[in-house]
């Protein structure tokens, strides 16, 4: 840690005259050698893939896209959330020298034909229940698009064709390191989604620094709880891939799903939103399962709060809970595991609030969000981040590109900051922060003690208009586990453990359900929509 620049002293060490593919098909080849055997497993349907088969059945995927007309740098959309299909599409797709992009299974029709526009797609993979909007969307472009599908649907290609192709006609590699492999959504929760491309060498580093900073165990199941079209849905199962691991992924994220597959399956390493997680502890019916196999939780994606933490800590055998600070464009920022500790090793003094330290391969930076200068110790800022993980580009947008990134650094819109030892702290998203009276309010802060409440479940804050012109003043929204506590009761509850200008003056109300956006996450902007019969 120099001139306020953070940086891990640990280096990714990747053979650099390989595609994703090529290393893929590598290190699948290399655990069949081995005698590793199943690599993915569907839990609900039972379906699986093995190490030994990959070869086979991506190259079938790439020689049918190919006779379908897939050339280099051609694009195949895939709006599918079931990831033991998905993972063999985006191989077959990289081996045709084509490019995936993501699309959400929730997506609308015009959302769909804006990004079918966009990347000139040719291919269209989604679920049963989008066939009739694809082939609308599909009938809006001047040239042919594929609809495949699980299953049989009149128009369309079976998924079973591809994987019953005779493979003859897969192409050699003419893709390069610097080539579009992915083109990922990103969240769209302060704005329009964008296309976020990353590079093969990007996604390819993004998978090998993912396998030394979560403990992906050998003897049992690694539960995957993520959509197939989010960052982590894409990145995990290669990262078992290449690991020689065993990855338990879900079709449907249901709390029924989750916990018949750690209760049949007993994982010892469960990857998920923690809000989610939360769940095997304290969701009902939970008594009726069996949960003790579960040693690691890991999570990304939103802060694990100490509060959410403690509550996970509750599981009977868990050992470590692992949080990694990632976004779609930069998958890998920082982690909770010691790297030198062989990458294996949880630390044992982390702070709360905090994400760890910076992951191999980045460099970070704090800086002023209004001046660019780099701050110092504890000085709070935007969280900026130069690594070989980095996206690219975002897709046919030059000016947001332009703006995310500051000399060479790209801008992750958290606020945040590092103290004595490099521990980084997350603050909350620079977008959500409001101001009341001109003090500063971190919505993520006043969820942690609205947490702390026994019978909370589920808490979500945003800032709202001060009628009395201050500004703008805290309202919150909840889940509760116990239907006989009040509103008032959390308030009063939480407002006197606040300092005086954190209070929520804007209300606190009981929820059913919390509104998720497309990734699964509760979303600030979607409660801010709700109405709430004022």
């Amino acid at each position: 840690m120099g001139e306020n620049i953070l940086k891990s002293t640990i280096e990714l060490n990747i053979e650099p005259e390989e595609t994703l593919p090529q290393f893929l098909l590598r290190k699948a080849h290399e655990h069949f050698e081995n005698e590793k055997t199943i690599w993915m497993l569907d839990a609900v349907t039972e379906e699986s893939h093995t190490f030994g088969n990959f070869e086979e059945e991506t190259r079938k995927v790439a020689s049918f896209l190919f006779k379908r007309g897939m050339r280099k740098g051609d694009v195949a959309i895939y709006m599918n959330a079931d990831i033991v299909h998905n993972q063999i599409f985006l191989a077959g797709v990289w081996r045709a020298n084509g490019i995936a992009r993501a699309s959400y299974p929730e997506d609308d029709q015009e959302t769909l034909l804006s990004r079918l526009e966009e990347s000139k797609a040719g291919w269209i993979y989604c679920e049963r229940e989008a066939v009739d909007m694809c082939k609308d969307a599909a009938s809006y472009v001047d040239w042919d698009v594929d609809v495949i599908v699980q299953g049989e649907e009149l128009g369309c290609v079976s998924f079973t064709e591809l994987l019953e192709d005779d493979g003859c006609e897969c192409p050699e590699s003419l893709t390069t390191m610097d080539d579009p492999a992915l083109i990922l959504c990103t969240s769209g929760t302060t704005g329009r989604s964008k296309g976020a491309v990353h590079t093969h060498k990007s996604f390819l580093y993004s998978i090998v620094s993912a396998t030394g900073q979560i403990p992906l165990v050998d003897d049992q199941p690694n539960l995957i709880v993520s959509k197939g079209t989010h960052v982590t849905g894409a990145l995990l199962p290669f990262a078992a891939l290449i690991a020689g691991k065993l990855a338990l992924v879900l079709p449907i994220i249901t709390k029924e799903n989750l916990f018949h597959a750690v209760d049949k399956y007993k994982p010892a390493f469960i990857w998920g939103f923690p809000t989610f997680i939360c769940e095997l502890v304290n969701g009902s019916g939970v008594e009726e399962f069996d949960f003790s196999s579960v040693q690691y939780v890991a999570s990304g994606g939103t802060l694990v709060t100490p509060t959410i933490e403690g509550v996970i800590r509750e599981l009977p055998g868990l050992e470590a809970v692992i949080t990694v600070f990632g976004l779609t464009e930069s998958p890998l920022v920082c982690s909770t595991i010691d790297m030198e500790e062989g990458g294996a090793k949880a630390f044992d003094d982390v702070p709360g609030f905090s994400v760890g330290k910076v992951s191999p391969g980045v460099t970070l930076t704090i800086r002023d969000p209004e001046t660019g200068n780099i701050l110092g110790l504890h000085e709070r800022g935007e969280i900026c981040v130069k690594s070989e993980l980095n996206f690219s580009h975002y897709l046919n947008n030059e000016e947001a590109t332009e703006n995310s990134f500051i000399d060479g650094y790209f801008k992750t819109g958290d606020l945040g900051y590092f103290d004595e030892v490099g521990f980084i702290f997350i603050v909350d998203r620079l977008k959500e922060i409001f101001k009341y009276y001109n003090n500063h309010i971190s919505p993520t802060e006043i969820e942690d003690v609205i947490n702390q409440h026994e019978a909370v479940k589920e808490v979500s804050v945003i800032g709202i208009e001060d009628p009395e012109g201050g500004g703008s003043i805290p309202r919150a929204v909840v889940t509760v586990k116990n239907e006989e506590v009040t509103s008032e009761e959390i308030l009063e509850f939480a407002n006197e453990r606040l300092p005086d200008y954190k209070k929520i003056r804007g209300g606190l109300f009981i929820l059913e359900e919390l509104p998720r956006g497309k990734t699964g996450k509760i979303t600030r902007n979607l409660v801010a929509q709700l109405n709430l019969g004022e």
